[in-house]
Parts: structure tokens; sequence; C-alpha cells
């Protein structure tokens, strides 16, 4: 005797539907991953060479006031796709501070404030 279409009691295709539902479901969670990885890796990045870039700044006007020892005022500088800002003050007081500003891509923004004693030029507050 024959079974009619409506007596079938199949679970070949619900249970095909859900297997490729959760294959998916964990595709789509790897990939959303791996891009919010890379995202962060690439922002990691950033901060690390806009980072550098700053201390660069401090390190060039270190050697700008062993040259010239009155000089003060704003530079503009470009490493490795950072643009650095640096800035000079005579405090008057025996002491130099300089700011550095290292501005990277995705928004990245690092500041160095150090201040220098004026005979030697050496670092005596880090801030940054």
């Amino acid at each position: 005797m024959r079974k009619g279409w409506h007596e079938e009691e199949g679970f070949a295709l619900p249970t095909a539907v859900a297997v490729t539902f959760i294959i998916f479901l964990l595709l789509s969670a790897t990939i959303a991953h791996t891009v919010r990885s890379q995202y962060s890796t690439r922002i990691q990045w950033e901060v690390y060479a806009a980072q550098t870039a700053a201390e660069s700044g401090i390190a060039k006007m270190q050697a700008r006031l062993r040259d010239q020892p009155q000089w003060q005022g704003k530079e503009e500088l470009r490493w490795n796709d950072v643009d650095v800002t640096i800035t000079v003050f005579q405090n008057g007081n025996g002491q130099i501070t300089i700011v550095s500003i290292g501005r990277a891509k995705q928004g990245v923004k690092q500041t160095i404030r150090v201040v220098l004693e004026s005979e030697k030029y050496t670092i005596i507050e880090w801030e940054g």
C-alpha cells in the first residue's frame, strides 16, 4: 500500500535548514570578529605611530635648543604619515616646556609634555 504525500514524516529538510542556519551564524560571527580585530589592531598601530612621532618631536627640539638656546615657538612636522605639532616655551625660571602632539589617521592623537632644565636640556618632568 502506498502512503500519501501528507502522511510522510521526514526530518531531512528541517535538519538541513537548521544546520545551514547554524553554519551561517558561526561564519557571520567569525567574520565580524575578524573585522573588529583588524580595526583594533589598526588603532593600536596608529597610537604607537603617534606616540613615537611625538617623542621624536621632543628629541628634535632638545637638539635645536642645544644649538639655539633662546629659541621658542611652534613647528609642524610630518613623520611617517603622522602630523606633529611641537611648541616650545621658555618658562623664565631656568626651565623650558615642550609640548609635542602627534596626530595619526583614524583621529588618533598623542600628546607629550616635558619640562627641561635649561643648562643641559635634560628632562626633569614627563607627562604623556
